[in-house]
């Protein structure tokens, strides 16, 4: 409220209260005449109408005095005035008098508050910065008892014994509520307004990248309780790590302010309240200041995982590590340690130790422990541990030799193989199964074995191999091609006659099938060691004409016997043949099989007993004729 037009204020600090030119510009004024007395001018009364509830003992509101007549009239004739009442308004001027007896926002000693009333802390330029006025007081409150019910309340403003230089009173946190002891903490008179700011913590250190957080309480000390609520305050960093922020008091009178430190050294931490809502904190605010220390924060890693591969492979390995503090320079190591299950020698290869994605190759299986350390150089190393499960993994059988040419029974067969093992730390075993009931175990080192046996009787064998590790895993393949035994002295076999031929016998046309006409005659001759002989066959339905042109070998068994030798496909060489043949004359009839393939491509042309394996006996019955083992 003022006793001027607002409209017409100037800009805020538009005059120099050293200048006469402030007496110039008088459109401002109401030019209003008497109304109590007869130095009272340009009056404004503002009635305020109160509902006072039942539980409420006390009004009080806050107000600061503005006045355009500081300095040049402080003492003087000329005197503007402000005076808050209670229920009836009754002030009244006389000369340069002015009485208010039911004025309850009065200076010490009685005196309403004026340009001439110099307590309470007293006018000052500095206290109207930001307004158009010359002086002010400080922020001050009063207080007045009251009673439930109806009241009103008279604030009034005016200028005693002149028209000009208006004066104006601003008022805040007019309140109605209810005070403990009314006769100490609702006094009448008005008070300079005391504030408390305090920040907690006053001092702290930290560890960089670690949030900080400050709390700020307010009090007012004029008022009960104490606690200040909806107050802005402003808050600023200085040092190692600036920043500023605003939060307003909840009602607990505390705003509270968090940062993080990201870089060495100290801060200054400084709160205040705005009083004014500059935004900025001015002379006279109520402040408070703290410090934070920042000290280097150790890193911190993460060594991933857990981890899980074979022996004999890379496992990729995905670390991190992170240092709040940008000047610091990290190094990180990878390293292992054998936990359980793991062989004595075993040995693990970290492709880069000092990288943080890198591949670790271990040569046994087992659980691992793994070791991600990381330093800065400036504080201990920090380390994490994650677990590394590694599987095993088989041996691979990668060759086996064994002889391709018929031998001669009692002649010794010699095998060698050759494996390999991804678990490079394994030990291994072998075991040679000769396909006649009986088996080897010859040593296995370094990667291949060798073994030696004599058959005891004619026949087609197959020789299968076994490796097995340490840990159980094992491999087990066969020799590419039988191993044939013969006996000269066992005999030989004639046969003639006829076979019927299923669909599917002849790949060049599946559909083709019925009789296949054959005639053969195998033996060997006195001291040879390969057969001699001829065999033809004749199938129809697929146009084919077979002529043996030499045997590679013969082995007769009881009443089995086969042999295996090359010839001619319609006069064309280049092909292979295995004819299985079994004299019925004791176990039931005659049984023939002849297989017919290329022998660079390994086409086969004819098969009787398609699918069958090479050393199968003959198992489709001849429709005609006969065979029979001499011997």
């Amino acid at each position: 409220m003022t006793s001027g037009f607002a409209a017409s204020a100037d800009d805020p600090n538009a005059n120099d209260p050293d200048s006469a030119s402030e007496f110039d510009d008088k459109t401002g004024d109401l030019n209003g005449g008497n109304v109590r007395g007869n130095t009272d001018f340009d009056v404004s009364v503002l009635k305020v109408d109160l509902d006072v509830p039942a539980s409420a003992n006390c009004l009080s509101f806050d107000f600061q005095f503005y006045t355009e007549e500081y300095a040049d009239f402080v003492g003087g004739a000329f005197n503007d005035a402000f005076i808050a009442e209670l229920d009836s308004s009754t002030w009244d001027t006389s000369g340069s008098a002015i009485t208010a007896p039911d004025n309850f926002a009065f200076a010490p000693g009685g005196a309403v508050v004026s340009v001439n009333a110099v307590g309470l802390g007293g006018f000052s330029r500095a206290n109207a910065t930001g307004t158009t006025y010359d002086g002010a007081t400080p922020l001050l409150s009063a207080a007045k008892q009251l009673t439930p019910g109806a009241h009103s309340l008279y604030l009034s403003i005016f200028d005693q014994g002149d028209q000009i230089l208006d004066s104006a009173a601003f008022i805040d946190n007019l309140r109605v509520g209810f005070v403990p002891d009314p006769a100490t903490q609702c006094v009448p008179g008005a008070q300079v307004k005391q504030f408390q700011l305090d920040l907690a913590p006053a001092n702290a250190t930290l560890d960089t990248g670690q949030q900080h957080t400050v709390t700020a309480t307010l009090q007012d000390l004029n008022a009960t309780p104490p606690e200040l609520a909806g107050a802005d305050v402003l808050f600023e960093v200085t040092g190692a790590n600036p920043g500023t922020g605003t939060d307003t008091t909840d009602a607990a009178g505390e705003a509270t302010f968090s940062y993080t430190g990201n870089n060495v050294g100290n801060d200054s931490i400084s709160a205040c309240y705005d009083i004014d809502g500059s935004g900025t904190c001015d002379a006279g605010e109520p402040f408070a200041s703290a410090q934070a220390t920042w000290t280097n924060a150790p890193p911190t890693n993460d060594a991933g995982g857990p981890y899980s591969g074979d022996e004999g492979s890379a496992v990729a390995l995905t670390g991190t590590a992170n240092d709040v503090n940008a000047g610091d320079s990290l190094t990180n190591t990878w390293s292992y340690a054998p936990v359980s299950g793991v062989d004595a020698g075993a040995t693990c290869a970290i492709a880069d130790p000092a990288d943080l994605t890198t591949t670790v190759t271990c040569t046994d299986d087992g659980t691992y422990e793994l070791t991600l350390t990381t330093s800065d150089g400036v504080n201990p190393a920090v380390t994490d541990t994650v677990n590394l499960v590694i599987g095993n993994v088989a041996p691979e059988i990668d060759s086996i030799t064994a002889p391709v040419a018929p031998v001669a029974i009692t002649t010794p067969v010699e095998v060698t193989a050759t494996y390999s093992d991804a678990g490079s730390n394994d030990t291994h075993t072998a075991v040679v199964d000769w396909g006649d009931s009986t088996t080897s175990t010859p040593a296995a080192s370094g990667g291949s074995l060798s073994a030696i046996h004599t058959y005891a009787a004619a026949g087609i064998y197959t020789i299968c191999v076994t490796v097995t590790d340490d840990d159980g895993g094992s491999d087990t393949e066969c020799a590419e091609n039988y191993v044939v035994v013969y006996d000269p002295s066992a005999g030989f076999v004639t046969g003639g006659g006829w076979i019927s031929a299923a669909p599917g016998s002849f790949p060049a046309d599946p559909s083709a099938s019925g009789p296949g006409r054959f005639g053969f005659v195998s033996k060997y001759k006195k001291g040879a060691s390969v057969p001699d002989g001829s065999t033809e066959f004749q199938f129809h339905a697929g146009d084919l004409n077979f002529h043996s042109s030499s045997y590679q070998w013969l082995v007769v068994a009881g009443s089995k016997a086969m042999y295996k030798g090359t010839g001619t496909v319609n006069g064309e060489g280049g092909y292979s043949f295995l004819v299985s043949a079994v004299d019925g004359a004791k176990t039931g009839p005659d049984r023939f099989r002849i297989k017919i393939w290329d022998t660079a491509s390994g086409t086969v042309v004819f098969d009787n007993q398609m699918g069958g394996a090479d050393g199968d006996a003959a198992a489709n019955a001849i429709t005609q004729g006969s065979i029979v083992i001499h011997g």
